[in-house]
């Protein structure tokens, strides 16, 4: 349909919103999140059957990061203008962060989609450790994410406290193997990315408080 987007899925349900009318710019960052979670989906496919029909769909599920990336900007420019003078700092900063979360979410899904490309170039490699590794970022995102959305302090540190040991893992696992050394690459790039959400998150949550006292 012509103007709709999708910015919700569930198991039991799809909510589309038409782009010409209001709505909230977090919305977006949750269908991104939705979409990398689907990448990472594909990906374990990938990995366990090697279908290389699956590079294709991740393919345009990094796409649409891309629009959604492109959306958040269109929509923060219109918030812009409607801030007034003097200028409130707290929002600035609050949409300065959104935008910042947007492109780390975007780079996320480049570096995702990466590594199936990778992989069909080196057929034939093991790939159980990097499985193991994939499944892993998928609970660290989606607990930095949760963090971000819940705006809970203690929450944020567990959740880049979390990734932080990912990533410290990661570096030591890509030391001892001989295979995929590019793939384990990109995802600690993800992660890394993953990280600085985590730390947006802990300036957002630490923000709310200050501004309810």
């Amino acid at each position: 349909l012509i103007g709709m987007e999708i910015i919700d899925v569930t198991d039991s349900k799809i909510v589309m919103r038409c782009l010409t009318t209001d709505f909230d710019v977090l919305d977006v960052l949750k269908r991104m999140g939705q979409i990398i979670c689907e990448m990472i989906n594909l990906i374990e496919d990938y990995l366990k059957d090697k279908s290389v029909g699956v590079i294709d769909i991740i393919s345009k599920l990094e796409e649409d990061t891309d629009r959604f990336y492109l959306l958040t900007i269109r929509l923060e420019h219109r918030k812009l203008r409607k801030i007034p003078c003097p200028v409130n700092l707290d929002e600035m900063k609050q949409l300065l962060g959104v935008r910042i979360v947007a492109k780390l979410l975007e780079e996320i899904a480049d570096s995702l989609y990466d590594i199936p490309v990778i992989l069909n170039n080196n057929r034939g490699e093991e790939n159980k450790i990097l499985l193991s590794l994939l499944l892993e970022f998928k609970r660290v995102f989606r607990c930095v994410l949760d963090a971000y959305f819940d705006n809970n302090i203690f929450s944020c540190e567990d959740a880049i406290e979390m990734v932080e040991d990912f990533e410290n893992r990661i570096i030591k696992i890509r030391t001892k193997v001989e295979t995929n050394k590019l793939a384990i690459d990109s995802l600690l790039e993800a992660c890394r990315y993953t990280k600085s959400i985590g730390e947006i998150a802990f300036n957002k949550a630490v923000r709310e408080v200050f501004i309810e006292y």
